[in-house]
């Protein structure tokens, strides 16, 4: 990104010196917006947020901006979608649920076999009276 940033002020040195002298120079929001379109149609969501706020924002304020925004996306990008201390604890999580049969671990309560009748399952619901 910095390498882009510094194209664009370099461009925009050389239009402003080339310039003829009755020409006034570059209004930022129009510089601002011309940045902005030079960074491609990722950029295009950034653009829109920004909107009206464009024009009378610095140049370098701007800068900053997507120097912040294209640095987390590049650590986003090269960075698991997990952290490691997530992880970690999914990891626990599977770690503890080996060898059990599922809910109840396994036990089906009064489904089937011995025991049908009377048996309370998980202390079993006594009702009234």
């Amino acid at each position: 990104m910095n390498d882009h940033i510094n194209r664009f002020t370099k461009l925009l040195q050389d239009v402003e010196y080339n310039k003829p002298p009755n020409v006034p120079p570059k209004d930022p929001g129009i510089v601002n917006l011309t940045f902005i379109a030079s960074l491609g149609k990722d950029w295009e969501t950034f653009q829109q947020a920004k909107g009206a706020t464009l024009r009378p924002m610095k140049t370098s304020m701007l800068y900053a901006e997507v120097r912040a925004i294209d640095a987390r996306n590049s650590d986003t990008q090269t960075t698991s979608s997990q952290p490691s201390d997530a992880k970690a604890l999914s990891t626990q999580f599977d770690g503890n649920r080996q060898g059990r049969g599922g809910w109840n671990d396994g036990k089906q309560g009064n489904k089937g076999g011995k025991g049908q009748g009377n048996h309370k399952v998980n202390g079993g619901f006594k009702g009234r009276g």
